[in-house]
């Protein structure tokens, strides 16, 4: 009937003077639409040589003979710092001899440490040991044999042990020291938890004789 609103869905909206249809927005030219980006694929030659790249960079970590290596603690003090970053070559002791003096980095019960080689296999290190056993310094006897009196800074009751490095073994201290937890307390250590040496620019000599001193006190006679 005239005047009655159109069925629902008919596209109409109410005017003062009756209904009239609803403009639609025409819907844009496909002309106008945007279209999808082909999708880029990388290069076959592209990919193998970034895959080839990867190849070399593993097989180079693998075989190179250097690592890094953290210094944990303060037992190599002065020489190393705590936190500080050296160069651990694996490849020195597979053509050179160890040498009394170098810097090592072994693995002992379950952890990695840094310290310096004391003694050799074969070699005799004389230790200022306390009542309970413990060791606290080294004794520099020197060519002359066990001393008649022990040093006045060793307390009363300690006693001189004379250890011989076993064979496959050898005797590490650290630079710091008393204050450095090595060979004096756990013992010698086998070569073979050697893992390398620290590459480190120093006068090995002086350097040793300098760590030595620190952990060692002349004898009495």
């Amino acid at each position: 009937p005239a005047g009655s609103p159109p069925a629902a869905g008919a596209g109409c909206a109410p005017t003062l003077f009756g209904w009239r249809p609803r403009r639609t927005k025409a819907a844009p030219p496909a002309s106008f639409l945007p279209k999808a980006m082909p999708e880029e694929k990388m290069p076959i030659r592209v990919r193998r040589g970034l895959l080839v790249c990867l190849l070399i960079a593993i097989l180079a970590w693998i075989h190179c003979p250097l690592r890094p290596v953290v210094v944990l603690g303060g037992s190599m003090e002065p020489t190393l710092h705590h936190g500080q970053v050296v160069l651990m070559d694996r490849a020195r002791y597979r053509k050179h001899p160890m040498r009394r003096g170098d810097i090592v980095v072994f693995r002992h019960q379950g952890m990695v440490q840094v310290k310096r080689v004391y003694a050799l296999a074969g070699e005799q290190v004389w230790e200022i040991r306390t009542p309970d056993g413990e060791c606290v310094f080294l004794a520099d006897l020197g060519p002359l044999g066990p001393p008649r009196r022990l040093p006045a800074r060793t307390r009363s009751g300690d006693y001189v042990v004379a250890t011989r490095v076993p064979a496959g073994s050898l005797y590490v201290i650290g630079d710091g020291g008393n204050a450095s937890w090595d060979s004096r307390h756990y013992g010698p250590i086998e070569a073979e938890a050697v893992l390398g040496r620290v590459l480190l620019h120093e006068h090995t000599r002086i350097a040793t004789d300098q760590a030595v001193a620190r952990a060692t006190v002349p004898a009495l006679w």
